[in-house]
């Protein structure tokens, strides 16, 4: 007994794994909807309203969270002016919550990101549980790919580059290679060159002092003396 109740444990833990998720009133509940929908006359307070329910944080200094409350008041505008119940706002919302986190922490492409999109919106369009849920009609689902399609995966590469702002550092390797030392010509093959020849010397070569030639003084010659004469 004890054997078969912990199969039994297993099987429904591993049903709960299989199970595909469902975004219906998964962040929001329906006093949140409701809490939306009436401050939806006043934007600025809306916008701090969703923001404080998917705890985005502080709005006034961080640009990555002020993209963020923009992102989810749009959607939230969106289901607003088509007359979405609470089920399908609540469902869109958290879903598109879901589609956005996810490209960025794996930093999907989009066409990757786009097809992710697709399945979990077909799995909330279809009533066949456990496998999905109708929660959009087919005129819903027509309507939510195309909004999505023009606000987040036309500035897709812009959430991309402001999420996920890397430096990516190129390093190759080549051979190391000896500078060859350039031949000279023999000194006895050189000319010299005349300094005053050359005109982009000029004004820094001086001219020689000239030499004033200075006559040697005579110098007068001792004149000898005669010799005295021997005495007798």
């Amino acid at each position: 007994t004890q054997s078969t109740w912990g199969w039994t444990r297993l099987f429904a833990c591993l049903k709960r794994l299989l199970m595909p998720t469902f975004y219906l009133f998964r962040d929001l509940t329906l006093a949140d909807i409701e809490e939306l929908q009436a401050l939806a006359d006043r934007p600025n307070e809306c916008r701090r309203c969703l923001a404080n329910k998917f705890a985005i944080g502080d709005l006034t200094e961080n640009a990555r969270n002020q993209i963020l409350a923009d992102f989810h008041f749009n959607n939230f505008t969106f289901a607003q002016d088509n007359h979405f119940s609470a089920e399908k706002m609540s469902t869109l919302l958290s879903l598109l919550k879901f589609v956005q986190h996810n490209a960025i922490e794996a930093d999907m492409p989009m066409e990757q990101s786009f097809q992710q999109f697709k399945t979990l919106l077909l799995r909330h369009s279809v009533q066949r549980p456990p496998y999905s849920i109708g929660v959009f009609s087919e005129s819903d689902l027509r309507a939510v790919a195309d909004f999505v399609t023009n606000s987040f995966y036309r500035h897709y590469k812009l959430y991309m580059y402001a999420f996920n702002m890397k430096k990516q550092l190129s390093v190759t390797t080549t051979a190391s290679r000896v500078a060859t030392i350039p031949s000279f010509c023999s000194l006895t093959d050189s000319l010299e060159v005349n300094p005053k020849d050359i005109t982009a010397l000029e004004g820094f070569v001086e001219e020689p002092a000239l030499e004033i030639p200075i006559d040697p003084v005579p110098v007068s010659e001792p004149v000898a003396k005669p010799a005295p004469a021997p005495k007798k």
